[in-house]
């Protein structure tokens, strides 16, 4: 795809396709909306499983502060030690995350390899299967969960 040289408009190349970008044109919010359909399969956080269909569980989440996360993996771990959960920040915000994920008893900060890394701030309450950590902009963040 190649923009024609008579074109008025200033053409984008974003995943195969052309998205038309008029200066100050489009709200944020109104272009995503057009971005939208372009995009493959997110998972939405109240219908995601690890387990298959038949172990639905619903994963909660609250943001304090202008981040807004998105859910872009919730499978099993591939040691089959636990649950990953994975999150990116997308707006370039920060904020603090809560994640409510009933049934695990422990979570732990691992990279994007699943090898455990530090996360600081990572607060966990085992009675309420919550945990609430800060996010800083455009960072992915990923999570292992055990029962």
């Amino acid at each position: 795809l190649t923009p024609t040289p008579t074109a008025a408009q200033v053409y984008a190349h974003v995943c195969g396709a052309q998205v038309l970008l008029t200066a100050a044109r489009w709200q944020r919010a109104e272009a995503e909306a057009f971005a939208e359909p372009l995009i493959v399969h997110r998972p939405s956080m109240e219908s995601t499983s690890a387990g298959g269909e038949s172990d639905i569980v619903s994963v909660r989440h609250e943001v304090e502060g202008a981040a807004r996360i998105e859910v872009v993996a919730y499978k099993p771990s591939e040691d089959g030690s636990g649950t990953i959960l994975r999150l990116v920040e997308k707006h370039g915000a920060s904020g603090m995350v809560t994640i409510r994920v009933p049934g695990q008893a422990t979570v732990g900060s691992v990279d994007l390899m699943e090898a455990d890394a530090e996360r600081p701030g990572l607060e966990w309450k085992p009675e309420s299967s919550e945990a609430r950590f800060p996010i800083r902009p455009f960072e992915i963040v990923s999570l292992r969960f055990g029962r």
